[in-house]
């Protein structure tokens, strides 16, 4: 600016004394001279003119004596000696100006450093300075750098560890794009978790009617039982005519080939052979055992009712159609692997050949064992396999077959056991071998699949012998029932992942081989060792039992049973799913599809594919085995697997069943609502059927999201995220949402896609403003918390939310602003959603009245603490209300949600809405808001009153607080004879009394104050402050 200044005023001075020059240089330079920029141009031309010729400066002599003093001053702030005189400077300029034009202006001289005069060495410091000086572009670059540098450090390098935060389908969603190898590996996994999910309920509806039947008459049930399991280790059907499954005569012929094969090989080709020999003399053996089994087997079968024959005949078809689905499922795995044709033909016959030499004779009913805990016996050629839920029994056995002869070893853990059991010789040893042959990465892995699958199942020769001799010894379970919900619910997994294990493997694999390829390949490593977790647990779930049935009880206590919840759920498709679809389709027909959609919702029985047909049922059908839409409810065969039919008893079971039920429904009124609507618009709108299943599926996961375990995100699937996260999944996902929008509507990559997320975003504000009101939108907290930071006075407490509330009241009425802070559905129809549906502090709530200390403490405690502290919490406050007297209300406290609500809505229909002293908060209460209460809804006008209550109190709480302090601060100096601190306190107190003339601090009320705590301090000995009357109290404790 100086400098500027300088310029000025030499173009100034030129102009009144040298014209001529002026217009010589105008015309040799062609200057802009209407801008002040030209002008300061041509007067540096000038002064570099002067700086070379010294008849050029004797003009305007006092104009150049100004120029050399500002260089000077300029010099002086650089850091340069200047101690040469106004002579030496204009050499110093002269030269300057003459590199300048000769092309040399990057250094002072030729000349090496240290041989250069003081001038030259002077002007080399002024080049460098110069040169190298801040200006506005280097700023720029300098901040661009910084900026880079902070957003890498925020986003790059943190990745790996952010990205647990986000569940499976969003990271797809961020990079899918970019690495389109993601989206086909998450779509590929969906269908594994619908595959699984598929093949739980295909065995569940067979387990409930079982159940039902096991809950009638459980006597016909065990006879059932008894009639499988023998007719498993006897090997023959009673349900069918007898056949035979060797014949001796053939069998001997077999024999007498094998013998003369074992003749002619040696080493391991005889020992085969023989084993072979042997396999069949078994057999024959066998055999002989089988016709009298089949004639007792045949009246017990009989004896059963229709019904019992019927639940026979068809679990026993299950069982061989998963036995084929698994041959089935490795086949094709083999015929994905990468090798020739003629080896896939060659190993698939081999897999054929060992699948049906492995099937027993007709049926087979798993011979079920369970626990951990196993113990593997053998005595001569008999092998026998145990498992035990305890170490203690396992050791029990172990030691009285050891005392029997047995030889035996025990173990933990079912893949410790593979060694151990008798069928790692046979059919498992001959499939792992083709497995072998198969290679890859996933070889170890199907090869645990396959240990999984048939391990704790397939009953080979020496159980079936073990048993016909020793109907006693319980090697497995008698319970039909719990092993079938083990069997299919596990087995379910396993056949699951050896569908899709190796597919999911390669896509993870071109991943990572084609990272290189991509725009960024360190962000496209990240996200894929990322996923490799994802896959890990979604291959191995690690969930532990506690924290499953935390998570249920606390589903139970909340929402189980409970309509409000069920209600509030079926709101998403409105709240958020209806304006997703508008921000693309519009209003109106978004509508009128979802309305069109409710209808044959509700129509075809609360099952909208029963009202379609064509490409729409196909759609909705592809949705539900996609596992976009579930209709499962798969808890109830986890729940048989883990629990004796003994135990989980048809109450139970029926209660599961019926706690779950509302919620379950409502979220298959959105999934299929709004699916069925997305296909509609799309195909109206010119996309084809496939094109909108996708556009359906999106809207399903973006809207009403993905809560399966698989999906989680990584950070909350450990057992104790899930306990202290539970029901945060819908705060994960509805932040997402947000943000994900928020910033697609500004860094979006084309403009298309930028206006589809502002109107998305815009949407969903609008209809929750409307609806739930501002109060509940997004980062309200923090406006509040900002506008209270800077108007909240300590004397004159001020509230925003208050008073925000009383300006609209004053200027619009106390409708229009309840309307527009807490929403109109609330306030028009006195069902209170607002605390329910708000997006405001969707991961922790900020107390709704001022705390301190341990109280402070306890409440955050109990926000992180989650559900199950909040439970915990409400028993113990409900014992210490019983204590107080407060009987009925302490158990209230105490119960579940669905019960807590009765009670309070019976109380509320006889005495109306009291305080706990008996005070009337609300007086009178109508039959709507009674109902409203029992459903567990918070009737509005009652949620308004205690709002006001809340309100009135805090700012009571604000000013006695205040009082307090100025009293106790006083007193403090006063007694520590402080005056400056007193003249201070008492100029704050008349500052108090200003602004509080209804609750002054007057000279008697210090007087008090100060008598009450100096005849406190004479009434307190040992720290224990005891009133006259009870100081004979002292006398009870003598130690």
């Amino acid at each position: 600016p100086q400098l500027d200044k300088v310029l000025d005023g030499v173009y100034r001075t030129l102009k009144l004394k040298q014209p001529d020059l002026v217009r010589e240089l105008n015309r040799e330079y062609r200057f802009d001279l209407r801008t002040r920029e030209g002008k300061r141009r041509l007067a540096e031309e000038a002064l570099a003119r002067m700086a070379e010729n010294e008849a050029n400066r004797k003009p305007l002599q006092g104009t150049w004596k100004r120029f050399l003093a500002w260089v000077k001053r300029w010099m002086a702030r650089m850091g340069f000696p200047v101690t040469f005189t106004d002579e030496q400077l204009q050499d110093i300029l002269a030269d300057a100006a003459t590199h300048v034009r000769e092309g040399k202006a990057t250094r002072a001289t030729g000349r090496a450093a240290f041989s250069l005069s003081h001038d030259a060495r002077t002007m080399a410091r002024l080049d460098a300075a110069v040169e190298n000086r801040p200006t506005w572009e280097t700023w720029k670059a300098w901040g661009k750098e910084k900026w880079g540098w902070g957003k890498a450090t925020l986003t790059d390098d943190t990745r790996p560890g952010w990205l647990g935060a986000l569940t499976r389908w969003q990271i797809a969603d961020i990079y899918g794009e970019a690495i389109p190898q993601l989206k086909a590996y998450v779509k590929t996994a969906q269908r594994m978790d619908a595959d699984r999910n598929h093949l739980v309920v295909e065995a569940a509806e067979l387990a409930k009617d079982w159940h039902k039947f096991y809950a009638r008459n459980p006597a016909a049930a065990d006879a059932l039982a008894d009639v499988m399991h023998e007719s498993t280790l006897a090997g023959v059907d009673p349900s069918e005519e007898y056949v035979s499954v060797i014949d001796e005569a053939d069998a001997r012929e077999q024999i007498n080939g094998l013998r003369a094969q074992a003749r002619s090989r040696s080493g391991e080709g005889t020992a085969k052979f023989l084993r072979e020999i042997k396999e069949i003399k078994a057999r024959v053996a066998f055999e002989k055992t089988r016709p009298k089994a089949y004639q007792r087997l045949r009246k017990q079968y009989q004896a059963l009712s229709p019904e019992a024959k019927r639940l026979y005949k068809e679990i026993r078809d299950f069982y061989a159609a998963r036995f084929e689905a698994t041959k089935e499922a490795l086949i094709k795995r083999i015929e994905r692997a990468n090798l020739s044709a003629s080896q896939k033909r060659n190993m698939i016959t081999k897999l054929r050949l060992q699948f049906e030499s492995a099937k027993v004779e007709a049926p087979y009913f798993p011979l079920a064992r369970f626990g951990e805990f196993w113990v593997s016996r053998e005595k001569g050629d008999t092998r026998e396999f145990y498992m035990f839920s305890g170490s203690y029994e396992q050791k029990q056995f172990a030691r009285q077959s050891e005392r029997e002869g047995w030889s035996t070893r025990i173990g933990k853990q079912i893949k410790d056991a593979k060694s151990a059991q008798g069928a790692s010789e046979g059919f498992v040893a001959d499939v792992i071998g083709i497995l072998d042959e198969v290679g890859g990465s996933q070889a170890e892995q199907v090869k645990d699949e396959v240990y999984q699958l048939f391990l704790s199942a397939l009953p080979d020769m020496s159980v079936r012998k073990h048993f016909i001799h020793r109907k006693k010894t319980k090697g497995f379970t008698r319970d039909a029932l719990r092993a079938f919900a083990h069997q299919a619910f596990h087995g379910s997994y396993q056949l699951a992942k050896l569908r899709y294990s190796d597919i999911l493997e390669e896509q993870l694999n071109t991943i990572r081989e084609t990272a290189g390829e991509t725009t960024d390949p360190d962000r496209t490593m990240d996200v894929y060792h990322e996923m490799v977790k994802r896959h890990e647990w979604a291959m191995n779930p690690q969930s532990g039992r506690i924290a499953n049935a935390i998570t249920s009880f606390n589903f139970v206590w909340y929402l189980g049973l409970t309509p409000a919840a069920a209600i509030m759920n079926v709101t998403q498709t409105a709240f958020v799913a209806f304006p997703a679809m508008a921000a693309k389709f519009g209003w109106t027909r978004s509508a009128k599809a979802l309305m069109r959609a409710s209808q044959d919702f509700v129509s075809g029985g609360f099952d909208a594919v029963k009202n379609l047909d064509g490409d729409e049922r196909r759609a909705l059908e592809q949705l539900v085995a996609d596992g976009v839409i579930d209709k499962t409810q798969a808890h109830d065969l986890a729940g048989m697997s883990e629990t004796p039919s003994a135990i989980y008893g048809t109450k139970k079971a029926r209660a599961m069943e019926i706690v779950s039920f509302l919620f379950h429904h409502a979220e298959r009124y959105n999934r299929e609502v709004t699916a069925l609507a997305a296909y509609r618009l799309a195909r109206r709108s010119g996309q084809s059927h496939e094109e909108a299943v996708d556009l359906a599926a999106n809207t399903i996961w973006e809207t009403h999201f993905d809560y399966s375990n698989a999906n989680k995100a990584r950070w909350m699937q450990s057992d104790t995220a899930k306990v202290l996260l539970v029901f945060r999944q819908y705060s994960q996902n509805m932040t997402y949402f947000l943000l994900r929008n928020f910033r697609q509507m500004i860094k979006g990559e084309s403009k298309s896609v930028r206006r589809l997320a502002r109107r998305k975003l815009a949407g969903v504000m609008g209809v929750h403003a409307l609806t739930i009101g501002v109060y509940g939108l997004p980062m309200f907290w923090f406006v509040e918390w900002l506008a209270n930071s800077w108007l909240d006075d300590e004397d004159d407490p001020w509230d925003f939310k208050t008073e925000f509330r009383n300006f609209l009241a004053d200027y619009l009425g106390e409708a229009a602003a309840d309307a527009i802070t807490v929403g109109s559905v609330q306030t028009f129809t006195g069902v209170g959603i607002h605390d329910r549906a708000s997006l405001n502090e969707l991961w922790l709530r900020s107390p709704d009245r001022d705390l301190e200390g341990r109280d402070l403490a306890l409440y955050w405690l109990a926000q992180v603490g989650g559900p199950s502290f909040g439970i915990i919490s409400g028993v113990l406050d409900g014992w210490k209300i019983v204590d107080e007297g407060h009987i009925q209300r302490g158990i209230e406290k105490m119960l579940p949600k669905v019960a807590r609500d009765g009670l309070k809505a019976m109380r509320y229909a006889s005495e109306g809405v009291l305080s706990f002293r008996g005070d009337p908060i609300l007086e009178e209460i109508n039959p709507w808001e009674v109902g409203l209460q029992a459903i567990g809804f918070t009737p509005g006008e009652v949620a308004k009153q205690y709002d006001r209550r809340r309100a009135i109190k805090g700012y009571v709480e604000a000013i006695q607080k205040r009082r307090r302090y100025l009293v106790d601060r006083w007193w403090l100096a006063t007694r520590m004879r402080d005056r400056e601190g007193v003249r201070e306190v008492l100029a704050a107190i008349r500052q108090f009394n200003k602004k509080q003339p209804q609750n002054r601090i007057t000279r008697d009320t210090l007087v008090r104050s100060a008598k009450m705590r100096r005849r406190a301090s004479r009434e307190t000995v040992d720290g224990v402050r005891l009133p006259k009357r009870m100081r004979h109290l002292r006398e009870e404790v003598r130690y």
